[in-house]
């Protein structure tokens, strides 16, 4: 585990910037990013991306820091702005997307659910989604819930 957390303790103590401060900018509990900075699990990718969206607006240099430090030399290697627009571009505009959505579970629940995804060899953020799209899914098909396409019908 860690990269991320690891980088994320580093600037924080480097730069001043509290647990409480980033988990206030994020939307989120200070807990979870205590989880991060003390390696009990890592945030998704879609996390880290806020976590440096928070630091930005925190302290814009403890936000490159963050990324030198969790990315290092990988950053280097990435293609120019104008190379990602042109392959973003060739996607089909239908593409199914996701959209992401911060849930704050009680501490037992979410030591379950660790011990669940751990024992499953998968990320916490991983499972937790399949087990919300299951049930969203189950349901709609025992008809609890309503979308926009079915009241067009």
């Amino acid at each position: 585990m860690g990269r991320a957390g690891r980088a994320l303790k580093q600037v924080l103590e480097s730069y001043g910037v509290s647990q409480y401060s980033v988990a206030k900018k994020l939307g989120i509990e200070r807990t979870n990013v205590y989880r991060w900075v003390n390696e009990r699990g890592d945030p998704t990718a879609e996390s880290v991306v806020d976590i440096v969206e928070a630091l930005k607006e925190l302290n814009p240099v403890a936000a490159k820091a963050f990324v030198q430090l969790y990315l290092g030399e990988l950053v280097e290697d990435v293609q120019s702005n104008e190379q990602q627009q042109q392959l973003l571009s060739n996607l089909p505009s239908d593409a199914n997307m996701s959209r992401r959505v911060n849930i704050t579970l009680p501490d037992a629940i979410y030591e379950d659910l660790e011990a669940w995804a751990d024992s499953q060899g998968r990320t916490i953020a991983n499972l937790a989604a399949f087990i919300v799209e299951t049930e969203v899914r189950n349901a709609k098909k025992q008809g609890q819930i309503q979308t926009q396409n079915d009241t067009k019908k």
